[in-house]
């Protein structure tokens, strides 16, 4: 969210010319759960959507927000695991 094109985009659903923002996966949104979440909270609070093609998940229902909301729990569940194999494999072959 710090990121300069992130706070552009901001400014942009602010005044209304974004409703909706697509992207591929919600992995590769963000770092964890905690900002996907804010992000949501953000689109919703000016009245636009995000569509996850990946998860096939449209916040425009409140189905798709709940789905948004797991998927991005289990995200940075992945995200903590692959780290915590990565380390370990490092740690084997030092």
């Amino acid at each position: 969210m710090e990121h300069h094109e992130a706070q552009r985009m901001m400014q942009d659903i602010q005044s209304g010319q974004v409703e909706v923002m697509i992207f591929f996966k919600i992995s590769r949104r963000s770092i964890n759960e905690k900002e996907l979440l804010e992000f949501s909270d953000y689109f919703q609070k000016y009245n636009a959507d995000l569509i996850s093609l990946g998860e096939s998940i449209d916040t425009s229902s409140s189905s798709g927000r709940f789905f948004y909301t797991i998927i991005s729990a289990m995200s940075q569940w992945e995200r903590e695991n692959i780290v915590k194999r990565i380390k370990s494999f490092v740690e084997v072959r030092a």
